[in-house]
């Protein structure tokens, strides 16, 4: 195995961001950052601690499924046979251990334990909901299979591909031994009526995004969700507008993109969010 990584990053804090790299850097074959952020203030820092690096910015915000395909060719080029994708906020407590068992697995999606903390005396399973940080990936599948799904964006590009890949006879196999820690913000709270409400404070265009995608695959592979699935969504996301119209900033804009990313992903229109429409 020749294993290159792409961590892909928006806004991200320099320092978290070299404590997470720091956990599995020194033991990738062909590091890849890819920015999507405005501005790139830490290429410099990188470099001078991990010279192998390649770090893509244009200053433009191309999502994951962008992002993960053009590593992917770039790691072909190289002579890399698997690229592992990773968020920012993500680091390992014994990548190393992760990568040798790797190494032994035959051509699947590979995946470690992230933020679960039981124990289990299997040392693998096979998952149907996973993530894909810390997701390790055959090239030659992807070859087969296609490329991920920049059309997605952001949100399910993930579950899309495990479902395409699932069609040609892959799995996704976790790593019970090797335990990931995903650092994401705990949500905000607000008491309503004695009961605590969680609000994630999420910006309109992953509302967009979120509320359309998940129709979008259901509506692609009807055969994996149950008949009332887009419904019972659509429900949700009727109670998340009113959560959001009764505590969140920018109601207006979230709402807005909830309602156009629930028409297009009825519609199967895979139109990207724009800031400047009413949403």
């Amino acid at each position: 195995m020749k294993l290159a990584s792409v961590t892909v990053t928006y806004n991200s804090n320099p320092d978290s961001l070299f404590s997470n790299i720091d956990t599995y850097f020194d033991n990738v074959d062909l590091p890849i950052i890819w920015n999507n952020s405005p501005t790139l203030s830490f290429a410099d820092a990188i470099i001078k601690k991990y010279p192998n690096t390649i770090i893509l910015h244009d200053g433009q915000n191309h999502g994951l499924g962008e992002a993960y395909n053009e590593a992917s060719r770039i790691a072909q080029q190289h002579g890399c046979t698997h690229i592992m994708t990773m968020d920012q906020d993500t680091e390992f407590d014994d990548f190393t251990k992760y990568r040798q068992w790797a190494e032994t697995q035959d051509c699947n999606i590979l995946h470690c334990k992230v933020n679960d903390y039981h124990t289990t005396d299997n040392e693998t399973e096979s998952m149907e909901t996973w993530c894909q940080s810390t997701s390790i990936f055959p090239i030659s599948m992807l070859q087969q299979i296609g490329p991920f799904r920049s059309d997605y964006f952001i949100g399910m590009v993930d579950a899309e591909i495990g479902l395409r890949a699932a069609q040609y006879g892959y799995s996704v196999i976790q790593y019970n031994h090797v335990n990931a820690k995903h650092n994401v913000t705990p949500p905000t709270t607000r008491i309503l009526l004695g009961h605590s409400i969680p609000l994630h404070n999420y910006p309109p265009f992953r509302h967009y995004y979120e509320s359309r995608n998940r129709i979008l695959i259901a509506k692609e592979y009807p055969n994996e969700f149950p008949a009332p699935y887009i419904r019972s969504f659509i429900s949700a996301r009727l109670k998340l507008i009113i959560k959001i119209t009764l505590f969140e900033k920018d109601a207006i804009k979230k709402i807005s993109a909830i309602i156009r990313g629930t028409y297009n992903g009825l519609r199967c229109n895979t139109s990207p969010y724009k800031k400047d429409n009413p949403c």
